[in-house]
């Protein structure tokens, strides 16, 4: 098994997933198909912003006596960039309707929804190499509660780019719905995480039926490297992952007994 050293070189923009999430906060899955939300093809680049510390200077006899940090009172910010626009994403990004008018499709810009946008999860990664094997490794951010809006492109002689603007949450929790905590983290609030990764990182969420199925597969496009690649199985609102009850393939989770209904699962892994 590879373990990531946590040091690395990193470049680009490979992928950007959005989840949208429902009323309490989680991947809004809506039955034991893998939901994974949609992706932002065609990313080329996701800046953030973190505002600088607050410093405080303490003066007297002239001079200076100390001086000291105070957090920001702003938030990070974020600006995703990409070549493509998709009304299909646009829509869960604003909570509107990608319509369609004969052999057309509509979307509507600026409107009403404005203000009301939907709560999303994002996870973006990058390419990278290990600072010490220099082997392929990926890096990436991830934003457990979010809300986007997107900026038209503009028509001139250059390729259409379409902006995203980001705003992170200040989050109490993991995508998969698991606590952040002072004895594992060393914090409990974060508006954004980051991880490295030996292959591409992936999240996918499930909802289970009461009663009925105990298996939950991947996307077949996207299964699991190897088991030792699948780093978190967790069913949201116990804000604690699963170490028991389950086993794994590099295709899917297999519940021991039947759950009850409408528990979400999530698995954060890494996909090839």
């Amino acid at each position: 098994m590879t373990v990531t050293s946590g040091k690395q070189y990193a470049v680009g923009l490979r992928k950007a997933q959005v989840l949208a999430l429902n009323s309490d906060g989680y991947p809004s899955a809506t039955g034991t198909t893998a939901y994974e939300g949609v992706e932002i093809v065609g990313a080329k680049a996701f800046d953030i912003t973190t505002p600088d510390a607050r410093k405080i200077v303490h003066t007297g006899n002239d001079r200076l006596l100390a001086q000291d940090f105070l957090p920001t009172l702003d938030g990070a910010s974020a600006t995703l960039r990409a070549s493509r626009n998709d009304y299909a994403t646009y829509a869960v990004l604003t909570g509107t309707n990608e319509v369609t008018l004969g052999e057309s499709k509509v979307i509507g810009y600026a409107t009403d929804k404005q203000g009301s946008e939907p709560d999303i999860a994002l996870l973006c990664y990058q390419q990278s190499k290990d600072a010490t094997l220099k082997t392929r490794r990926w890096r990436s951010y991830m934003i457990p509660s979010s809300n986007a809006m997107l900026k038209p492109a503009s028509m001139n002689d250059s390729a259409a780019e379409y902006e995203y603007q980001i705003l992170p949450q200040v989050a109490t929790q993991h995508i998969w719905g698991v606590d952040f905590a002072t004895a594992t983290e060393g914090f409990t609030e974060a508006q954004l995480v980051e991880t490295m990764t030996t292959g591409q990182p992936w999240i996918a969420a499930f909802k289970t039926v009461a009663n009925n199925s105990t298996v939950y597969l991947f996307n077949t496009a996207r299964p699991a490297t190897t088991t030792a690649k699948i780093h978190v199985v967790a069913k949201a609102g116990t804000a604690l992952e699963l170490t028991t009850g389950y086993t794994v393939t590099t295709l899917g989770i297999t519940l021991v007994a039947t759950p009850s209904a409408d528990e979400i699962m999530v698995a954060f892994y890494e996909i090839a």
